[in-house]
C-alpha cells in the first residue's frame, strides 16, 4: 500500500488580480489536479480558469466509469460550453489553461492545454514534464532555443492552445505507471511558478520537505524572482511513497508466526532436556566425589 500526501497553493504575486485557479480533489485512493491559468490577454481569464476547476472536481467526484481519457474530454467541453454561456450573456471573451492529472497507487494520467506543466519525480530526478502548447515549445522542440530560454523568450505568452467558448479542443491523454519499489511526486503549476523555479530547485525541496513546505518555500522563491513583473503563480504537487507501517504489518505473516511458535517450542522442549540431562550428570558426579571424600575421612582418622 502506498501513503499518498498532498497540498496546493497560489499567489497573485505583482498583478492586480488572480487568474489562476487550482485544486485537489479525493475520492477513495485517488487524487486530481485541475489548475486552470486564465489568460490575461482575454476578460474574465478568472472565470474562465474558475469554471474549469469547479468543473474538474465535480465531474471527477461523480464519475463511476474507469475510462479516464473520456472523463478529462467530459470536463473541457462541459468547460467551454458554461464558458461559451457566460461570454454569450457577458458579451466577452474568456480564456484559460487546463492542466489535469489523475494519480492513482498504479500511475498518473494527465492532459494539458496550454502552458500550465505536470512534472513527474522519481527518486529525486526528473521522468518527464508535459509539453506546452506555445510558440517557445515549438521552438524548442525545433532545436532553435533552449529549455532555459523558454521562460524568458518574448513570445513566451504566445499560445497556440487554450479553453475558451468558441474552441473545442481535443485532448491529448497521456499515462505513466508507477514502479512498486519506487517513491514519485507530480506537480502542476502555471506559467508563473516554472518560469522561475528550476527543475532542479524543484526536486531539491519536494524531496527533502515535506510536500506543503516543499511548496511554501518555491512559492516564497517565485513570487521574489519575479519581483513587480511577477505572474500569478499557482503550484500543486502529489507524493506517492511506500508505506512504512505497511511493510511492519506485512513482516507479520500469519504462517511466519505460526512457524516462529513452532520453532520456540522445540527450542524450549530440547533446552529442559539438556538441563536435565545435565542436572542428573551433576548429581551422579557430586555423589561420587562425595562418597571418595567420606572414605578419606575415615582412613584419616
Amino acid at each position: 500500500m502506498k501513503k499518498i500526501t498532498y497540498s496546493f497553493k497560489k499567489d497573485i504575486a505583482a498583478r492586480k488580480e488572480q487568474q489562476d485557479n487550482v485544486s485537489i480533489t479525493k475520492k477513495a485512493n485517488d487524487v486530481l489536479i485541475a489548475l486552470g491559468d486564465g489568460m490575461g490577454g482575454h476578460t474574465d481569464g478568472a472565470v474562465a480558469s474558475s469554471i474549469f476547476v469547479t468543473k474538474a472536481e465535480k465531474l471527477f467526484l461523480d464519475n463511476n466509469q474507469n475510462n479516464i481519457p473520456e472523463l478529462f474530454q467530459k470536463i473541457i467541453v462541459e468547460t467551454e460550453n458554461q464558458i461559451s454561456d457566460f461570454a454569450n450573456e457577458k458579451g466577452k471573451d474568456p480564456h484559460t489553461t487546463a492542466t489535469l492529472a489523475l494519480i492513482t497507487e498504479q500511475g498518473v494520467n494527465f492532459a494539458n492545454i496550454g502552458d500550465s506543466r505536470i512534472y513527474i519525480f522519481d527518486q529525486e530526478k526528473l521522468l518527464l514534464r508535459s509539453r506546452d502548447h506555445s510558440v517557445p515549445e515549438m521552438l524548442l522542440q525545433m532545436g532553435e532555443i533552449t529549455e532555459d530560454e523558454m521562460a524568458t523568450h518574448p513570445d513566451q505568452n504566445k499560445l497556440t492552445k487554450s479553453v475558451g467558448p468558441t474552441v473545442h479542443e481535443k485532448l491529448s491523454h497521456y499515462s505513466f505507471q508507477f514502479e512498486d519499489n519506487k517513491d514519485y511526486i507530480i506537480l502542476a503549476c502555471s506559467d508563473g511558478f516554472w518560469e522561475y523555479v528550476k527543475e532542479k530547485e524543484m526536486i531539491h525541496f519536494l524531496f527533502h520537505n515535506e510536500v506543503e513546505t516543499a511548496l511554501s518555500n518555491m512559492l516564497e522563491i517565485a513570487r521574489e524572482r519575479g519581483g513587480d513583473k511577477g505572474d500569478n503563480i499557482s503550484v500543486a504537487a502529489v507524493s506517492i511513497t511506500k508505506d512504512n507501517e505497511s511493510k511492519k504489518e506485512e513482516k507479520i505473516n500469519p504462517k511466519l508466526s505460526k512457524k516462529s511458535n513452532h520453532n520456540k517450542t522445540i527450542f524450549f522442549v530440547l533446552l529442559t532436556f539438556f538441563i536435565a540431562v545435565s542436572g542428573g550428570y551433576f548429581y551422579l558426579k557430586t555423589s561420587q566425589i562425595t562418597k571418595v571424600n567420606q572414605d578419606d575421612y575415615k582412613n584419616k582418622k
